[in-house]
């Protein structure tokens, strides 16, 4: 009988990790995908901080010209991701994330689009 309790016990055991590690993929795809949101979100702050700022003080005063990815980050590649700026140009600027899990469809990382505006910003998530 013990033998039986035991071998039933190892077999629960087997199931329920086996259920754990194939689950294990989203909860990392999740956990990428929300540190690069996070990383996308304060590079967006920054380069409303460079709209706001005067042009002698380094600034777009207004607009996005001139925005460099270097004005936003000395670190474009972090734990998360790899991070660029696509476009800065008038009143908008788009930064691209990449991170470093598969996304969505399976094949290629996860990547994240910051559309940044004066006052707000917004995410398309395209895997």
């Amino acid at each position: 009988m013990k033998t039986l309790s035991a071998t039933m016990l190892l077999i629960i055991v087997l199931l329920f990790s086996g259920e754990v590690a194939r689950g294990g993929g989203d909860d990392l795809q999740s956990v990428n995908r929300e540190a690069v949101k996070r990383d996308l979100s304060l590079l967006a702050s920054r380069a409303q901080h460079y709209y706001r700022m005067p042009l002698d003080l380094g600034g777009g005063q207004g607009t996005f010209d001139g925005l460099t990815l270097a004005a936003l980050t000395t670190r474009p590649v972090n734990a998360n991701g790899s991070y660029s700026l696509t476009s800065a140009a008038g009143q908008t600027a788009v930064i691209e994330g990449y991170g470093t899990e598969v996304g969505d469809d399976v094949s290629t990382v996860i990547h994240i689009t910051a559309n940044v505006l004066s006052d707000s910003s917004y995410f398309i998530e395209v895997n």
